[in-house]
């Protein structure tokens, strides 16, 4: 057997044609905005008994976002308190918060020094805003144990 050296090669090349029919078309499309959904606040965790007549403590609270997106909240917009046993310590006159937090949210919002930033979806941020609350220097003795529950609303927007 020979060995084939310098053997041609044949190429065979197609072509193909295609037809294409066109047509017009029109219409509408439609896109629809949701609503941003509440984001619950609670106390992050059990209250302390570390507040005596005088003593101002830090409020710590737990920001779930059910939202798609992430959520920062920049401002206290309103807080009210209550107690244990409103009749022998009413909370909003035992428990108060402090002076230029009153004074903010009366003119329309304390901007929170940290503001809280809450993941989309997330189950629960911790927050805080420092030095937020003083039991009063006036406080009856039926303070003594009680808990205090302070409702706070917050604003922010989209982050």
């Amino acid at each position: 057997m020979l060995p084939l050296v310098g053997a041609p090669v044949l190429l065979a090349l197609g072509t193909t044609a295609h037809a294409y029919w066109s047509t017009p078309g029109s219409g509408e499309g439609q896109a629809g905005a949701g609503t941003s959904a509440t984001l619950p606040v609670t106390a992050s965790s059990p209250a302390t008994a570390s507040l005596y007549p005088g003593a101002t403590s830090d409020l710590s609270f737990s920001v779930a976002n059910p939202n798609p997106y992430a959520v920062s909240l920049t401002k206290l917009t309103a807080a009210t308190v209550s107690s244990s046993y409103e009749a022998g310590c009413p909370g909003a006159t035992s428990l108060l918060l402090a002076e230029p937090v009153r004074t903010a949210i009366a003119s329309g919002g304390y901007q929170l020094p940290n503001p809280v930033l809450v993941p989309a979806g997330h189950p629960g941020t911790v927050g805080s805003i420092p030095a937020l609350v003083t039991l009063s220097a006036q406080a009856p003795d039926a303070c003594q144990g009680v808990s205090f529950t302070v409702t706070l609303d917050f604003s922010g927007s989209q982050a």
